[in-house]
């Protein structure tokens, strides 16, 4: 018997007939119409980042069964991953990006969803999901109290599942695959061990509850194990995703952001969980209302991630097994509380962050001590009362201030390598360190004059409370000669890393394509303390180069409108226009393309025509041209109808009147009727050769064929002795 339970329910865990209970399942979305009703797991208006959702659908009739819905995607049909008595799930595969329209029906009953799919790469991380583990059927907690986990796309339920158990030192056993038919059979290791071996902590209410069932719990068979069998027959792993008990496997739900998934030890095939005793059995059959604690299971991960102590109360909500959906409210109300004082008081983990980050100060700590007070002081009062290391940051304030007053005052610049086109400037940075009053410079900025130009000189600024005034700018070909007032009144702030920039625009000569160098050369930098004494600084040398290139454009060719070839020129270029073959029997205009590349992109177009000739129809007997017809390349004519002759048969036309390829005359030729031996004349000898064909001494010709008609001189369709006569007369007419 023990066997026969056994096997019913390995297969109901792990093909999900198990019926899962709706009630006060925050995330069903209703409705009804008439006499059905639709549920389901869906939500309009989201934005779905993986490929695969599985949804789930209860759907009943006016009299409260359970009917089997339609679903259709984009309008195509779906088919149900899974339909049993209590619920229809289906699976959305996207691969439209952008909105997608999910309609659910049932009866006159019908839901429409809107989800927005932005696919991402197989592997890409597309959120978190909360997954926990939990022993409350027990009355031992959590196993693995709510946590964030990582999804990825392609992830489904059971590849997520591993991560978490590998994560916090568990490890498992399971039928099927992670691809396909997973179901979790034991968790060892890990924390079960400090679950007792006895039930002993088992709630009260469950424990009258399995003894209606006639089930007694007993000790589990492993220590190190949790799983299938252990306590009772009745008992193993099940899950719930988003509230909801799905009625398929964990390789078959796929997760996306948000999602909560609460994998739970059942004594009782999910009565004792919410999750319903099904095998093919009714509606609902927990024992107990269960609430929904996805919002709490929520906020005690996130909690948990920024390392805040969760009140007793508000785990005790979580962790009672019948806990009332009060109770657990307001436990979510306490925690939501707690999470939003840490995200009021981000501003101030920020800052005492900043200041952390200093570490052990030197000069190059000015800029983080900076951003560090910076920080501070843009805080409220009653904020700044909460960083607990301000007293870090005035201590690294005065240990900079006194290093900066031992550091004597110098300068660097830099000429760095600059791609500059015609117009363009060339930035000179100047950079000025320590702590002085006032001081003075004097600078020559060395140049090529055949290539570059030199227009201006602007300053730049030195500290945030002066500016830099230039006394002297003059110019000989190839030097600009500066000097400068640096602060025209006596300093008492310090200098870190103050720039002074001189500007060079340069304007390139347009022969020139390549690498010219700048120099810059400090001759004089001089420190003026009030009361002190005037200090030289060091010289300095630097050398640069202005890379200048010619700005290219594109010249585009097209046949009729359509790409024949690309070139790219840099202006100024001479151009080459490409070779084109021209086609038999076509004329081709050529391109016209000026000399040289102008400072633009440039489309070019050439006509390609079909050749056209005329062909000639002439008439033998009086030379009148009968028509000229004009016909292209390679085609054929059409003769015209040929003019008729009395006393004339025409005969054809001389000349060909197919594959045209030229200019060309066809002639209509006619023949004297009975004119039989066709030597140009009708004479008795014809009509002696007439008379023989009507007296059948010699063969007539063919009826219809052209010596036929020149013998059928009456047209009456049959070579008579009359024809005959006729012959001889027309002899006697022409001798």
């Amino acid at each position: 018997m023990k066997k026969i339970l056994s096997f019913l329910l390995a297969l109901a865990l792990l093909i999900g007939i198990i019926p899962m209970s709706f009630a006060g399942a925050a995330t069903l979305t209703d409705a009804v119409k008439s006499n059905y009703s639709i549920e389901t797991t869906l939500s309009d208006g989201i934005i779905q980042k993986t490929a695969k959702r599985t949804f789930f659908v209860i759907a009943k009739d006016g009299d409260g069964n359970k009917v089997t819905p339609t679903a259709t995607f984009n309008g195509d049909a779906l088919s149900p991953t899974w339909d049993d008595a209590t619920q229809t799930s289906f699976t959305l595969n996207f691969t439209v990006e952008g909105e997608n329209t999910v309609v659910v029906s049932a009866g006159d009953a019908e839901l429409t969803y809107t989800i927005t799919y932005q696919p991402a790469e197989d592997g890409e991380y597309v959120g978190q999901a909360i997954f926990s583990i939990e022993a409350f059927s027990l009355g031992e907690g959590y196993i693995v109290e709510p946590v964030l986990t990582d999804i990825y796309a392609g992830d489904c339920a059971a590849a997520v599942l591993m991560r978490v158990l590998n994560r916090f030192g568990f490890t498992e056993s399971h039928t099927g695959s992670v691809e396909g038919g997973f179901y979790l059979a034991t968790i060892k290791d890990g924390t079960i061990p400090n679950i007792p071996v006895s039930p002993v902590n088992a709630p009260a209410e469950l424990v009258d509850a399995l003894s209606s069932w006639g089930i007694t719990l007993e000790d589990r068979y492993s220590e190190n194990e949790l799983g299938e069998f252990d306590y009772c027959y009745a008992s193993g792993w099940m899950y719930c995703l988003n509230n909801v008990f799905p009625n398929v496997g964990f390789s078959d739900s796929y997760l996306s952001d948000g999602d909560v998934v609460r994998v739970q030890f059942t004594v009782a095939y999910g009565s004792d969980i919410g999750g319903g005793y099904a095998m093919g059995g009714s509606d609902n059959t927990s024992f107990y209302p269960v609430a929904n604690k996805d919002r709490l299971s929520t906020l005690i991960a996130t909690l948990n991630e920024h390392g805040i102590e969760i009140p007793d109360s508000a785990m005790n909500a979580a962790t009672a097994i019948y806990a009332s959906q009060e109770d657990v409210n307001a436990a979510a109300a306490v925690l939501q509380q707690l999470e939003d004082e840490y995200q009021q008081n981000a501003p101030v983990r920020d800052v005492i962050a900043k200041i952390s980050a200093i570490g052990e100060v030197s000069l190059e700590s000015a800029s983080a001590i900076a951003e560090a007070r910076q920080a501070y002081d843009a805080l409220t009062v009653e904020q700044q009362a909460l960083v607990s290391n301000y007293d870090v940051l005035t201590a690294a304030e005065e240990t900079l201030r006194i290093l900066i007053e031992e550091l004597p005052v110098s300068a660097s610049f830099s000429a760095p390598e600059i791609t500059a086109l015609s117009g363009q400037q060339v930035e000179i940075p100047v950079t000025v360190s320590g702590k002085f009053e006032a001081h003075t410079l004097e600078m020559h900025i060395g140049y090529d004059s055949t290539k570059l130009t030199v227009n201006e000189v602007v300053p730049g600024a030195i500290l945030e409370n002066t500016s830099m005034n230039v006394i002297d700018f003059t110019t000989t070909p190839g030097t600009i000669y500066v000097g400068a007032l640096c602060a025209d009144a006596p300093m008492t702030g310090n200098g870190i890393d103050e720039n002074v920039l001189l500007t060079v625009k340069a304007t390139v000569n347009p022969e020139f394509s390549g690498t010219t160098p700048v120099n810059v050369d400090v001759n004089r930098f001089v420190n003026l303390p009030v009361g002190g004494t005037v200090t030289d600084i060091e010289v300095h040398t630097t050398n640069g180069s202005v890379n200048a290139s010619l700005p290219e454009y594109t010249l585009t060719y097209t046949v009729n409108g359509e790409f024949y070839a690309e070139q790219t020129y840099a202006v100024g270029a001479v151009i080459t226009v490409p070779e084109y073959t021209v086609p038999e029997g076509y004329t081709f205009s050529g391109w016209v393309v000026p000399e040289t590349m102008p400072a633009e992109d440039l489309t070019v177009d050439a006509v390609l025509s079909i050749n056209v000739y005329t062909v000639t129809f002439v008439d033998r007997l009086d030379g009148s041209v009968i028509a000229e017809v004009s016909v292209e390349h390679g085609s054929n004519v059409t003769a015209p109808a040929a003019p008729a002759h009395d006393g004339y048969v025409f005969t054809g036309w001389n000349g060909s009147l197919v594959n045209v390829t030229e200019n060309r005359t066809v002639t209509a030729e006619y023949s004297l009727l009975g004119d039989v031996d066709g030597d140009g004349v009708v004479t008795s000898a014809d009509a002696l050769t007439v008379l023989r064909m009507s007296l059948g001494i010699i063969a007539t010709p063919v009826s219809g064929s052209l010596d036929f008609s020149i013998c059928d001189i009456d047209g009456s369709g049959d070579i008579t002795s009359v024809d005959a006569l006729l012959i001889i007369r027309k002899a006697m007419q022409s001798a």
